[in-house]
């Protein structure tokens, strides 16, 4: 075993392959033999500098010294005598740098005892990486012999004598006096290459060392990613006089100054110059990145043409940012030339010379002028000239090296003694037949050696290559020229970042996830271990302590229910980030918006998790904060446990620092405006505030502000959710009491209160209620369900309008709509005399009015039943439940004069004496009121209305509804839908206690409907999603959807107009006939599929077919016939899991085992018509299932692509956003009428105007888009009792109204596609379409004076007629043209 001997200032290994190095040759080398590891040795550099050279290992054997380089690169290695490459990064070939120490070593062993001249030192490279290999590495190499993987070659190597031709004993008489001169007084004792930190960054590893520097690979400590190349140049000359060194300082500042003046340019790699507080060191600090130099890929000649221009135009643009700045490269170079994914970039600055430091010469002091035998200096650099054309030069040199393989001459300097120009024979076309003529001139434009004839500057060279580039080839550099990071890393704005961007080396990024004051929320992928996290963007304005904040409390941590930190680091762009693991799920936030709502099992969960953490944190010496708990910091990871994020505030310290989130902070700690005395019960506090928030939809300070209040109470949360238990209310009311002394102090006094409340003690116990009839029989509720649909079997005596109530489930299904919450207060304080309200039959005009009588006891029915008489605070009021009819004997005409008589004559009506509610149409009331003269100022009155759409002021104490313009989704603020609260009336579970006890209610279709919608978690997210179908109807504006619809389409959705005996009877003959696929279409999600028929001999229940005119449209608005590739894949063929499924809180039942027992094959594979028939309609049950019960963005599966942006633009009515959309739709018009010239339609409306079959030629007529205007088509006047909804827009001229375009969103849908590149069909130009079509015509028929013609859709003519009605012919001038 080989002896080892440290030097004296060693302190170990440095990494492990050095180790595995050491330890290897140890247990494989004789006894005889001294193994010094990590040694250090000053010397002198030809520059005359003191310098010191690091050896990995010196192996002094009996008969040699041997110097071992050794390298611990693991991955794909390959290489040449030039230049290595690692996973594709290049590397110096530490061959050349070991060969030069070793050269170094020997003379430092002559110089101390002329005797050890005599030892042979030899080289020699060793990968020590497990599993390294040599293949990659040339065999013809010089240095191939020299290098070994920790194998018996480099053992026979060493004590093989014969090799250096030595005896086996030559040094044998002096091996031990150099081994301990080599590690006692020669090691250095201030050794600097041994040091872990260089300029406050960890040394990761030395890439090159050269008698001038030497380079270093370093990471900065707080960001681990982020890696940096150092250059140290040492300035301690020696036998230097104080003045010389002075102005050698001088000149590496001056250098400094070069790279703050340039600071972050494109295509220039940052570097920043630092001078050691001694003055002894200069140093270049540089962006590393997986690069490699424009030397590596010429030798590798994987290059483009295409590829080649773009780099030289990348590097013409580097060298116009440095040049407007008075800096001159002067060495530009293959070797300075980084070529990366995005573009390349100029790098080593430290040669240029600056305008405004003439006096001091060039820049830095070690290598004062470029090596002047170098083929891409300019001549004029020989005699101390530099201008902006020099570095032209030197790039013209390097675009002759790309274009043509080889080099135009061997130095710049033997060119300008032959002529200073190049032969027309070495021209680029010559070399290389195929290269256009153009590269020539650009050649003799840059490699001249008389300026004059040099391109002038950077710029003229851009325009030279851009003009004779072909446009396809210019619009591919310039969009890699846009998209390049390095181009754009300064000017990139945060909200900028996209999926797709590579914001450092080895992270991409792939979608957002979130984003707030700091900043944005990326999953990215970790390419070098092709592995995805989330990645913290923070905002320039954010500092880099927020982003060491998070770093240091997040590096301390490690707990379950506390997201993962990785590393910090900065974007190429500049902007601090954090990377944390991957939380695969959303915030909370959802539930406390919107219709979604955790289950008590879940909420119960996520409260006890996250107070095991906090309890965790407070735990530590000392106790930490995260001073921002609320619902937007807590994910649902993976639908399994619960995390908390964002820990850039948190604080371990003494910190009183305001920060969190106002609604969330304890007022009681708040102290001043910017103070906050941080405690244990901040966090709980900020904790119960949501767990508030994800029970009750509502913050527990009611205000304006959404902030707690101190001394004031909140609102009892038993107000928002009256299951919850005595115990589990007085629970959260506790841990949001604005009084300290009052609420938790700590998180692990709330989590043990919270624990012996447990999970069966956070609600009570629910009351049974059943409902009798009047004879004391148990009711039937789906019989009744049954009545209310349309095309019922059982009799649809629910759906006609009644004069009096007879079912008391009338009553318990009935919901207040905003005629009953606003228009009834106004009738009882007599601001109305005159109620008037129209509609469609179905409106609940009849109801409304029967509400009113409700309320006003007692009531008395008329004999005829067609209304009835009360009063309202002494005023006698009279109804009417329908104006067009007779009463026994009496006409309708007869009829309406008898009850308008109060209103004869009077111009006010708040001065009638009686009072009137009628139910009437409007044409039959203009109709009665133009025979009734005694009425003419109503009639006047009423016709000038409706005329003007509303646009006229009423009589005083009259009041007109139209139930025409009610729409069943229109939601207001935070309330439900009409249809949301009629399903909620329908679904009420004390209507259902039938169920209970049934022996079928497991497997019954109808009460899994009812639960569905019931469901308190996740009921409201679907009749979200029902109602989001329903939109699409209403939006189509094709049908009116009354109240009667509603109820018969919920009671069809829920029933299937199913009794429950005929329930029994369907779920028998699915068992016995093998039919669960056709059960299925039963569930409610299926309500959009056409109807199918079972596949059995005899069926007499009822079928699937309905004639109800709002399950059609349903029908004809199938989800399931909208495909989404990327997800129907996977739900077809893959397993089904809860995780990706809304998690129900009460109800049992669950199709998902059920589904999964299908057996899924393609299509394609199946022979069987049947058996197609029978999948596809399996898929279908797949997809509206997933529709209405899927975790996924649900929208994307509706059968119009642009919904969302309809619903959107017809909310947000701000003038640039109905601008924007004037001028989209403007331009969609356009493209239909086959002008595709997006400049031409950028200010006009463009018409065809002839139908000429000349394929080329067209003509058009335009008009200027300031002549029209977009509005949202609403009728808020007329509805303020009515439930309303935009379901429009017009697009009209602001002279000529009638010219006028209803775009619904039949209409929106077209042109947005159109404007996609869809060019519509004659078929859909018709129908549903022809509305375009007419407004087209309209507009045709405006007199014009002026059309445009054009061939090719580029150059267009102007002709018109002029003042004196002559033909003008003129060229139409284009911006950008």
């Amino acid at each position: 075993m080989a002896q080892v001997k440290y030097p004296v200032h060693s302190d170990g290994f440095v990494n492990a392959g050095e180790k595995r190095l050491i330890d290897y040759l140890q247990n494989n080398l004789p006894a005889d033999y001294w193994i010094v590891p990590n040694g250090e040795y000053a010397n002198k550099n030809p520059q005359g500098l003191v310098a010191s050279s690091e050896y990995d290992c010196i192996v002094v054997a009996p008969h040699a010294i041997y110097h071992i380089e050794n390298k611990d690169w693991g991955g794909n290695l390959q290489g040449d005598d030039y230049a290595w490459f690692v996973n594709g990064a290049e590397r110096k070939n530490p061959f050349v740098a070991a060969e030069r120490k070793t050269r170094i070593l020997a003379s430092m062993l002559r110089s101390h005892n002329h005797l050890w001249g005599g030892a042979f030192v030899q080289t020699a490279v060793t990968l020590s990486f497990p599993g390294q290999s040599k293949t990659g590495i040339d065999h013809y190499s010089k240095s191939y012999d020299q290098i070994f993987l920790l194998e018996k070659p480099l053992i026979d190597f060493i004590k093989d004598n014969a090799k250096v031709r030595k005896a086996p004993d030559a040094i044998k008489a002096y091996q031990k006096d150099i081994v301990d001169f080599l590690t006692g007084s020669a090691s250095v004792a201030q050794y600097r290459r041994r040091r872990k930190v260089l300029l406050d960054y960890q040394i990761i590893e030395v890439l090159q060392e050269t008698d001038s520097f030497t380079e270093y690979l370093c990471k900065a400590k707080f960001f681990a990613d982020r890696k940096y190349k150092i250059r140290e140049y040492p300035l301690d000359y020696a036998e230097k006089s104080k003045q010389e060194l002075d102005t050698i300082r001088r000149k590496a500042e001056n250098a400094k100054y070069v790279h703050e003046k340039l600071g972050f340019r494109g295509n220039i790699i940052p570097c920043e110059s630092i001078l050691s507080e001694d003055g002894c060191f200069y140093y270049e600090k540089s962006l590393y990145m997986e690069e490699s130099t424009l030397r590596a890929h010429i030798k590798k000649k994987t290059l483009t043409d295409l590829e080649k221009i773009q780099i030289v135009l990348d590097i013409a643009n580097a060298l116009k940012e440095a040049h407007s700045e008075g800096i001159f490269h002067r060495d530009v170079c293959p070797e300075n030339i980084y070529v990366t994914n995005s573009g390349a970039a100029l790098a080593n600055f430290r040669l240029s010379w600056f305008t405004e430091h003439q006096t001091l010469g060039y820049t830095v002091a070690t290598e004062l002028v470029p090596t002047k035998d170098s083929p891409y200096v300019s001549p004029e650099q020989d005699d101390n000239d530099v201008c902006a054309s020099s570095d032209l030069f030197s790039l013209g040199v390097v675009f002759y090296e790309l274009m043509t393989g080889k080099l135009p001459f061997n130095d710049s300097q033997s060119f300008r003694v032959h002529g200073g120009k190049l032969d027309e024979s070495l021209m680029p076309s010559k070399v290389i037949s195929q290269l256009p003529p153009w590269f020539d001139e650009l050649v003799r434009k840059t490699v001249v050696v008389d300026v004059n004839n040099r391109f002038a500057s950077a710029e003229e060279m851009i325009e030279f290559i851009n003009i004779n580039l072909k446009p396809a080839a210019q619009e591919s550099i310039r969009k890699k020229q846009a998209e390049s990071p390095i181009a754009n890393q300064t000017q990139k704005k945060i909200e900028d970042l996209k999926p797709g961007d590579q914001v450092t080396p080895e992270i991409v990024l792939y979608e957002p996830l979130g984003k707030g004051g700091f900043g944005r929320v990326f999953k990215a992928k970790q390419t070098l271990q092709n592995k995805f996290y989330a990645i913290k963007i923070f905002d320039r304005d954010s500092s880099a302590q927020e982003t060491i904040n998070e770093y240091q409390t997040l590096n301390k941590l490690s707990h379950d229910n506390i997201v993962k930190f990785i590393y910090n680091g900065i974007t190429t762009q500049g902007f601090f980030y954090t990377l944390m693991e991957l939380l695969e799920g959303d915030n909370l936030n959802k539930f406390v918006e919107g219709d979604l709502k955790m289950t008590m099992n879940e909420l119960y969960k996520m409260v006890r998790q996250i107070l095991y953490a906090l309890k965790y944190m407070q735990e530590q010496n000392p106790p930490m904060y995260h001073r921002d708990v609320k619902p937007n910091n807590i994910i649902w990871d993976k639908s399994s446990r619960y995390v908390l994020i964002d820990f850039n505030i948190s604080s371990q310290i003494d910190d009183k620092a305001f920060a969190g989130t106002y609604p969330y902070l304890a007022p009681d700690l708040i102290q001043g405006s910017s103070v906050i005395n941080w405690d244990c019960s901040a966090d709980t506090f900020a904790l119960g505030v949501s767990i508030y928030q994800l029970i009750a939809h509502a913050y527990p300070w009611q205000g304006k502000y959404n902030q707690p209040v101190m001394g004031e109470e909140p609102t009892n949360i038993a107000q928002f959710a009256e299951r919850l238990s005595p115990e589990f209310a007085a629970f959260v009311m506790r841990s949001i009491k604005t009084n300290k002394a009052d609420r938790f102090a700590n998180a692990a006094e709330m989590l043990d209160a919270l624990e012996k409340i447990g999970l069966n003690g956070m609600l009570k116990e629910t009351e049974k209620i059943i409902r009798l009839d009047s004879d004391g029989k148990r009711t039937d509720y789906v019989d009744y369900l049954n009545t209310l649909y349309s095309q019922s079997s059982h009799g649809n005596s629910g759906v006609v309008a009644k004069s009096k109530t007879t079912n008391s489930f009338d009553d318990l299904t009935y919901i207040e709509t905003k005629l009953d919450k606003r228009l009834i207060d106004d009738i009882t304080n007599l601001k109305y005399k005159l109620v008037v309200i129209t509609g469609n039959a179905g409106d609940g005009k009849t109801a409304f009015i029967k509400q009113i009588e409700s309320r006003n006891d007692p009531v008395q029915a008329k004999t005829v039943g067609n209304g009835s008489t009360f009063t309202i605070n002494g005023v006698k009021f009279e109804t009417n439940y329908d104006g067009s009819q007779d009463e026994d004997t009496k006409l309708n005409n007869d009829v309406l004069n008898s009850f308008f008589e109060p209103f004869f004559d009077l111009d006010d009506y708040t001065k009638a004496s009686e009072g009137r509610i009628i139910a009437i149409n409007e044409g039959r009331l203009v109709d009665f009121l133009s025979q009734q003269p005694r009425l003419k100022k109503f009639e006047t009155n009423i016709e000038e209305f409706f005329f003007n759409e509303g646009h006229v002021e009423l009589l005083p104490g009259l009041i007109v509804i139209n139930l025409n313009l009610r729409s069943i989704t229109a939601r207001e603020g935070d309330s439900q839908s009409l249809l949301g609260q009629q399903i909620q009336k329908m679904v009420a579970s004390e209507l259902w206690t039938k169920c209970e006890g049934c022996p079928v209610a497991e497997k019954c279709f109808i009460k899994y409907n009812a639960d569905t919608f019931r469901d308190s978690s996740v009921g409201l997210e679907v009749t979200n999603r029902l109602e989001w179908l329903l939109r699409t109807i209403v939006y189509k504006r094709e049908l009116h959807v009354t109240m009667r619809d509603l109820r018969s389409m919920i009671a069809y959705m829920l029933t299937r107009d199913y009794s429950c005996e005929q329930v029994k009877k369907l779920i028998d003959i699915v068992q016995t006939e093998g039919l669960r696929i056709y059960y299925w279409q039963y569930y409610y999600f299926n309500i959009t599929a056409p109807a199918i028929k079972p596949n059995v001999a005899s069926f007499d229940l009822p079928t699937l077919d309905s004639n109800d005119r709002l399950i059609r449209m349903l029908r004809e608005t199938d989800i399931a016939e909208v495909a989404w590739p990327a997800v129907d894949r996977d739900l077809y063929y893959k397993k089904k899991t809860p995780e990706n499924y809304l998690l129900f809180s009460d109800r049992k039942q669950n199709l998902i085992d059920d589904f999964n027992a299908v057996g899924m094959k393609p299509i394609w594979q199946m022979d069987d018509e049947n058996e197609r028939n029978e999948i596809e309609c399996v898929q279908k049950v797949f997809v509206r299932h997933q529709y209405f019960e899927g975790n996924l963005k649900f929208k994307r599966r509706l059968p119009y692509r642009y919904i969302t942006d309809f619903y959107e633009s017809l909310r947000d009515e701000s003038a640039d956003k109905l601008a924007e959309s004037k001028l989209n739709l403007a331009k969609a018009i356009s493209i239909s009428e086959g002008c595709e010239n997006a400049e031409l339609s950028k200010a006009h409306l463009l018409l065809a105007s002839s139908q000429s079959n000349d394929p080329i030629s067209k003509s058009y007529r335009r008009f200027p888009i300031d002549e029209f205007e977009l509005f949202v088509n609403k009728t808020d006047h007329l509805t303020q009792y009515v439930e309303y909804e935009s379901d429009s827009f017009i697009f009209r001229h602001k002279a000529e109204k009638h010219i006028q375009l209803t775009v619904s969103l039949d209409v929106y849908e077209m042109l947005k596609f159109i404007q996609n590149g869809f060019s519509p069909s004659v078929n859909d130009l018709q129908g549903r379409f022809i509305e375009l079509q007419v407004f087209k015509n309209l507009l045709q028929s405006k007199t014009y004076k002026e059309i445009i013609v054009t061939k090719n859709n580029q150059k267009f003519t102007v002709i018109r007629l002029d003042e004196n009605k002559h033909i003008v012919f003129e060229s139409l001038k284009q911006e950008n043209n």
